[in-house]
């Protein structure tokens, strides 16, 4: 499965978009993300460089994103995930005609198969755009 999500919005004011609470500028944005395989990390801001973890991905920025300042950042990446996606087919036993996935993302389970903020003290908006690449 591909799963592209942009943008990610980092500033306030679009109700899809997490805000920077702490109202101070950006240096790095540090994002939960459980084992998946990053291809491309993009911003509309210049990115000093980004990491990828087993369980993180953390961009920082060339110069802090001030706190007013609407910007973006894509990541493009691939995911097999073990939590937080879930199939039913028939190979698993259901019933024929009864195949679909579903997703479960509480209390920390989304950042197995997408970049967000994965924590109940701290939440990516409940609608974030993605887009899955036909293959």
């Amino acid at each position: 499965m591909s799963l592209l999500i942009s943008p990610i919005a980092l500033s306030p004011g679009k109700p899809r978009s997490p805000s920077n609470r702490s109202r101070k500028p950006l240096e790095k944005l540090s994002l939960d993300a459980v084992d998946l395989t990053v291809s491309s990390v993009t911003s509309s801001e210049a990115i000093l460089d980004h990491q990828v973890t087993d369980e993180k991905i953390i961009v920082t920025f060339a110069q802090p994103v001030p706190a007013d300042k609407e910007a973006w950042v894509t990541i493009a990446h691939r995911a097999e995930p073990t939590e937080g996606m879930y199939f039913r087919t028939p190979e698993m036993g259901y019933k024929a005609g009864d195949t679909h996935l579903f997703t479960q993302g509480e209390p920390v389970e989304a950042r197995h198969w997408y970049p967000c903020l994965d924590s109940p003290m701290k939440s990516s908006p409940p609608k974030s755009p993605a887009a899955c690449p036909r293959e």
